[in-house]
Parts: structure tokens; sequence; C-alpha cells
């Protein structure tokens, strides 16, 4: 059985036994009160037959009571009986109904003066009676009778206004319930209806209408944002495989002229074997800087291509001592450039690897760009890498494009590279969860390149 017909037979029969409940409930309520009503007449009848009567009975049973010995008593089809504890009646008050003496009378008889009992009987005629029996002492009682016809047909009445009401009830219960059941189950199948169209279309910009009751409200909301994070992760993925696809293609076009120059100079010394040792050293020499520029190239991309590899265990490092060993390695390389070194000592959670090929790249950077005997001012505090050179600047045209991969500036294509050093150091900092930034046109001359890494502290001992 489906949830919505469930839900629809659960309110229905909710509704249901509520409105036949209610009905019972009036029944019995209001024949409990039409039924009060006859024994506080009967119980009114008994007193006046009481003070009326009490004083005239006879010492034996009279012959059968006369018209003039009849005594009129209040109220609507009454009437009463006085008997003795044999069930003899010595005197009968009213006329208007009649009835025999019940067994219970002769009882009440025997009983101590003031003993009541009611019940129900059936009188000569087959109609239905309330009887009250009183004890009157010595052996005496009087037994008053009242028709309950009126009752039992404003009753039966009742019963069937009740039932109509009652069927009536049930029905409305079923058009309530589905009604209901049916608002309750909108937001569910408006869920559905978004589940099968992702399911179908791989739609995921599809969001459910977050309304309805408070737990399917919640659903919705939770259901969104499971869609709005696999919207992400699919553009992350989309994104990646896009970045892939266009580093393919770059680096299969960065390839071809390294491999183009060498393919040449190899068929060159293969097919001219009689070339000048000063011709042949120097094209070997080519061949050998074609060959490094190559295995540069190789190790920027590999490098790049960890990008989307998780950060292995980060260690504490010492960033003041990582840049030195890095500023070491770059005054090795970098002929005629001087290096300007300030640095506090700083800790820094890292992959000392990464970041350190971040930071040569900075500082290779800053040696190409910086003018012969030119100076590099390298900082480190409070987490921030600074490298400035005082070069030619960055065009604020070209700043956008600054850590783009293979993206040179149009002023930087006679300079050796890649192009990739700064595509790996941004990809390097945020991986740290940090960012860098640039400053292309530097009072003084040259750009400056900042790393920012967060949570950079102060080393407990300074060795």
């Amino acid at each position: 059985m489906s949830l919505h017909r469930r839900l629809t037979f659960v309110s229905a029969g909710a509704v249901a036994v509520t409105v036949v409940g209610l009905a019972l409930a009036a029944y019995l309520l209001v024949g409990g009160m039409l039924r009060d009503q006859v024994d506080d007449s009967l119980r009114g009848a008994a007193a006046i037959t009481d003070d009326r009567i009490i004083e005239r009975l006879p010492t034996r049973p009279p012959p059968i009571p006369r018209e003039a010995d009849r005594i009129r008593i209040p109220g609507p089809f009454l009437a009463a009986r006085l008997i003795t504890e044999d069930g003899e009646a010595t005197r009968q008050f009213g006329g208007e109904v009649t009835f025999p003496t019940p067994a219970a009378a002769r009882e009440i008889a025997r009983q101590p003066e003031g003993t009541l009992r009611i019940i129900d009987a059936e009188g000569d005629d087959g109609r239905s009676l309330r009887l009250l029996m009183k004890s009157l002492g010595e052996g005496r009682a009087v037994v008053v009778a009242r028709d309950t016809q009126e009752m039992d047909t404003l009753l039966d009445r009742l019963r069937w206004v009740l039932i109509g009401l009652g069927v009536a009830g049930v029905l409305a219960a079923g058009i309530l319930g589905r009604v209901v059941s049916g608002t309750a189950m909108r937001p569910l199948e408006r869920l559905r209806d978004a589940v099968d169209h992702v399911g179908r279309t791989g739609d995921l910009t599809r969001r459910v209408p977050e309304d309805g009751p408070a737990e399917l409200r919640d659903v919705a909301v939770r259901f969104n944002r499971m869609l709005e994070r696999l919207e992400a992760s699919t553009n992350a993925l989309d994104a990646s495989a896009r970045a892939q696809r266009r580093l393919v293609a770059d680096a299969s076009h960065e390839l071809r002229t390294p491999i183009a120059v060498l393919r040449t100079n190899i068929e060159v010394l293969q097919a001219a074997p009689e070339l000048a040792g000063g011709e042949r050293e120097a094209m070997l020499g080519e061949v050998d800087e074609q060959l490094q520029e190559l295995g540069g190239l190789v190790s920027d991309l590999i490098e790049l291509a960890r990008g989307d590899e998780p950060l292995p265990a980060l260690d504490d490092v010492r960033l003041d001592e990582l840049v030195a060993g890095e500023v070491a390695w770059a005054r090795r390389h970098g002929t005629g450039v001087q290096f300007d070194v300030e640095a506090e000592p700083t800790v820094v959670d890292a992959d000392s690897e990464r970041l350190a090929r971040a930071v040569r790249n900075l500082l290779d950077n800053a040696v190409k760009f910086s003018p012969p005997g030119g100076v590099v001012e390298v900082r480190v505090a409070d987490g921030v890498i600074s490298v400035r050179d005082h070069g030619r600047g960055i065009a604020v045209d070209d700043l956008p494009h600054v850590f783009d991969r293979f993206w040179r500036a149009d002023g930087a294509r006679d300079v050796p590279g890649s192009g990739l050093g700064l595509a790996i150091v941004r990809q390097t900092v945020e991986a740290h969860g940090g960012e860098v930034v640039v400053d292309g046109a530097v009072p003084g001359g040259g750009a400056r390149f900042e790393i920012r890494l967060a949570g950079a502290t102060a080393p407990t001992a300074v060795s």
C-alpha cells in the first residue's frame, strides 16, 4: 500500500473514530439525562403519594379501587400502587398505566422504611415502564410507574440522527483524509520529482521548494544541501578535467619546440660527423640546453599534476630556515644578482618540499627579471614571505594572468622558462590554505610577490 493511501486511511480513520465516539457519547449522555429526569419525576411522585395516602392505608386490602378512590398524581403517564409484603395491592393512584407488581417490590416492602429501588419493567399493554419502589415500613411499599415511551421515541430519533451524522462524518472524514494526505504528500512528491529529474537528466541545479510541515521542510533543506554539494563537487571535477585537458594541450604545444630543436640537432650531428670541433661542441651545448629546458618543463608539469592530491601529513617548518636555504641555492645560480634577506624566526605547518619549490620559483622569477647587478629583497615575518625585484615591473593588463599556466607577458618572451613557475607557486600556497599576491608597480621599480600562510608562530627556541 502506498504512503499516500496509508495517510488517507489513517487520517480518515482517526476522524471517523472521533465522529463515532462523539456520537456515541452524545447518545449516552442524552439518554442518561432523560433517564435522570424520569427518575426525578418518579421520586417526586413517590413523595406526593406518601404525603397524601400514607395515613389512609386500610388495615386489609380493599376491593378493586373505585374511581373515587383514585388520587391524581402530577406528571405524564404516572400511576402509583400501594402493596404489602405479600404483593397484594391495597390502593392504586392514577390510572394512566397498568402494570403487574414486580417481585422486587415485595422485597422492598420487607426492607426498612425509606429503602428505594428503580427498575425497568413492562406494562400490561406491553409498553415500557420505569418503576420506583419505596418501602413505607411495616411491610408496606409504594410502587410508582411512568411510561417511558416518549423518552424511548426521543432516543430512537436521536439514535437515527446520530447514525446519519456518523455516516456523513465518516464520508467527510474520507474526503478530508484524502485532502490531508494529498497536502502532506505534495512536498514528498516534489522531492520525488526532483530526484527523478536529477536521475534522468543529471541536472544538479534543480531545487526542491522548502515549504510544508517542519519535518518535510527539513528534508527538503537537507536534500537541497546535498544537491549543492554534489553540484559543487561536479563543477570542481569538471573544472579539474578541463584544467587537465588544457594542461595536456598546453604541454603538448610547449614540448613541441624543444623536442623539434633536439631532433634537428641530433639529425644534424648524425648526418654530418665531419663537423669541425667548435661547431660540434656548440651544437652539443645547444642539445644539452634543450635537454635541461625539457627536463625543467617535465618537472613543472609533474608538479602541476600533483595539484589535486591532498597534502601529506604536515610538519612544523622553520620558514626562515627554509627561505635561507632557497636563497643560498639562488645565489649559486643567479649570477650578478645580490640578495638582501631579513628573516624573523617563524614556524608554520607545511609540506617543506612543496613549499620550498614554491619559494625557489619566486626567487628564480625575481632573478630572471632583475637587471645585472640588481638586488632581490627577501623578507620573512609572521608567516609572510616577500620577494621583490627591481626590474621592469608588471603591466596592469598583465596582472590578472601572472599566475596562469604557460602564460608569458609580451615583454617576457625572450626570458627562458616554461611559464609554469608562478602557477606552481599559487597552486602550492592555496593547497596550504594561504594566498599569494603580487604588486606589479612597487615604488622605486620592480614587482613584489608575497606568500601569506596562516597559523604562523614563533619557535619555542631559536637555534
